[in-house]
């Protein structure tokens, strides 16, 4: 080939058609290109960081904390979480930047290990000569690197040979696609079907409730703004036109959400900066630090009912967990954004240590700033929403009402954003049949390439799940219950499976936790269990009244039921999982750019 035929780099060959290396990849994994490519990186991180939108998820449940808690549950209870959420996204990102092979592939030692020496420069062209080159050179590798002396280098040919297997799993899928791959061809069904509905329920109700605290907040921007109080259903109404709008900027294409992205990266960033240096700086009696992080307070009435403070306290972590979620978001855009097989682990992990820092500095800078607890706690009981009390009593009505539009931006774009990755899911789910009507759902619009009509179908859903705002006050703390336990369920899932059941097969890459992989993973999966049991207790009144109802055990409950009972009546017999569009085994060769060099057929 000359060189004016040379593909560009970072292409591969496939029977003498270029594709680029993430359409490669996607390949190896049975699917094609079908949405367009056209996210960098930094718009993947503004994804992710804006469905772990700290803002939305903090501030509307500022005043749930201050009386479920106190000042100690939210300092103390966000670090807490942070670990476990760490812990959590730790292997997360190991799975994603990673694969599993099959037992087949795991006792292959033929032409692969030939390879792999043929590669490394070992061997004499004998195949039992390789494979012990192969093995002796990999043990004195290893031992070098346990004992400090050499580290992984990317240009080490046996490394580079290792990168030939299809690391890692860019599908829109996310983890419906890892847990399949995780769990194998006989369970890889079951575990596939549950994680992708368990992963849409955390979805729309990430989305239901973000836009509806948005809702809320805006509500209280009219109030402060001419003293008019609207009532539930007009608050609903808000939500709907909110959630219509984020819906039509996922219609209109990639150029909006583009937009959407990099303005929702400044909001959440450096609206977090303005609001902590406006209050801090506006404050003239700032709380004390041992009032801040030591200070412990039930206004629910559950320690009064004989209920330990310690529930109180584990109850009060609601807040923490809601705002870290979300950031999945990266592997469901994975089809459509640029080197996400490098990307995706990177968003997991930057967004995580982001979303923390941001937090603390928030609730440090509105506790600090918060004033005497019980009088913020009246007017929280009043009907105020306390976050806005600590920005009027701060930085006047003029300046509250703009840190509330701050927050108001920031849930809209959370809002969009959500809707964004779970019409993803759905699309993965449905391209693998596992929708009702699946072919109609797959449907690509032909202008931006994108699932539209799972787009709205998501904001349907999401409204659906927000209409008890109209009749509970608890609603708001409800959904976010709702989708802490969906999302943490299905992330939890393929940790789970690759320290149990994928312990043999998984295959570690450039990202991983070494032999502390299990240790985190399996303390992620117990503060899941934890969860699941935590926040469907009642979280605001004792004793509960109907107006008070967290309705998180029936949602959840309807979604146990509705899961497993369809598998067992019908989906068994259809269901198999991811499929894929094109044969697995097809050959791609590397060429000029690719730092991975092809393993050819086996």
């Amino acid at each position: 080939m000359s060189a004016i035929e040379q593909p560009p780099p970072h292409y591969v060959e496939e029977k003498g058609n270029f594709m680029s290396e993430d359409e490669a990849r996607l390949a190896k994994l049975g699917y094609k290109q079908g949405m367009k490519r056209q996210f960098t990186a930094f718009q993947n991180f503004g994804f992710v960081l804006t469905n772990a939108s700290v803002l939305i998820g903090i501030v509307p449940l500022f005043g749930f904390g201050m009386a479920t808690g106190g000042p100690l549950a939210l300092t103390w209870g966000w670090l807490l979480v942070s670990c476990f959420v760490m812990c959590i996204g730790l292997g997360m990102a190991e799975i994603c930047s990673s694969t599993c092979r099959s037992q087949a592939e795991k006792g292959r030692g033929g032409r692969e290990t030939f390879n792999l020496a043929r590669s490394a420069g070992l061997g004499d062209g004998n195949l039992e000569t390789a494979r012990s080159a192969v093995i002796l050179q990999v043990q004195v590798q290893e031992t070098a690197r346990s004992a400090g002396l050499l580290g992984r280098s990317r240009t080490d040919p046996l490394d580079r040979a290792r990168r030939g297997h299809p690391a890692a799993y860019p599908t829109a899928g996310g983890l419906y696609y890892w847990t399949a791959k995780l769990a194998g061809p006989r369970w890889g069904p079951l575990f596939s079907w549950v994680e992708a509905w368990f992963n849409a329920l955390g979805q729309v109700a990430g989305a239901s409730g973000s836009v509806l605290a948005a809702a809320q907040l805006l509500a209280e921007i009219v109030r402060l703004s001419n003293g008019h109080v609207m009532d539930n259903k007009a608050v609903f109404g808000v939500f709907c036109a909110m959630i219509v709008t984020g819906a039509l900027m996922n219609t209109a294409g990639g150029l909006a959400l583009k937009a959407t992205s990099y303005a929702s990266v400044y909001i959440h960033i450096l609206g977090t900066i303005v609001i902590v240096i406006t209050i801090l700086a506006t404050c003239s009696n700032k709380n004390s630090a041992s009032m801040v992080f030591t200070q412990f307070e039930d206004d629910t009435g559950a320690t009064s009912d004989g209920f330990s403070p310690v529930l109180v306290f584990m109850l009060g972590l609601l807040p923490s967990q809601w705002s870290l979620l979300g950031y999945d978001s990266s592997a469901h855009m994975s089809e459509e954004t640029e080197a996400s097989y490098v990307n995706g682990p990177r968003a997991i992990v930057y967004t995580i240590i982001a979303a923390v820092l941001m937090g603390f500095a928030l609730i440090l800078g509105m506790t600090f700033t918060l004033g005497d607890l019980d009088t913020a706690i009246t007017a929280y009981n009043g009907g105020s929403n306390m976050a806005s009390y600590v920005f009027v009593r701060n930085a006047g009505t003029g300046g509250g009402i703009f840190l509330l539009l701050i927050v108001v931006a920031a849930g809209w774009c959370c809002g969009i954003g959500t809707l964004a990755a779970n019409s993803r899911m759905f699309y993965a789910f449905a391209r693998d049949g596992g929708l009702p009507a699946s072919p109609f759902w797959a449907h690509l619009d032909a202008r931006s390439e994108m699932p539209i009509r799972l787009v709205w179908l998501s904001a349907l859903l999401a409204t659906i799940l927000a209409i008890p705002s109209m009749f509970s006050v608890a609603a708001l703390s409800a959904v976010s219950g709702i989708s802490i336990i969906g999302f943490m369920v299905s992330y939890s899932i393929p940790i789970l499976l690759r320290n149990t059941m994928a312990r043999n097969t998984f295959v570690q890459s450039e990202f991983n936790l070494g032999r502390w992989s299990a240790p985190i993973g399996f303390v992620g999966c117990a503060w899941t269990a934890c969860a699941c049991v935590l926040f469907q207790f009642p979280q605001t009144a004792y004793p509960v009244t109907p107006e008070f109802l967290n309705y998180t055990p029936v949602a959840v409950g309807f979604m146990i039921l509705f899961t497993g009972g369809w598998w067992l009546i019908d989906a068994r017999k259809w269901f198999k999982g991811p499929r894929g569009q094109l044969p697995v085994d097809s050959d791609h060769t590397v060429v000029e750019g690719v730092d991975r060099p092809s393993m050819g057929k086996l």
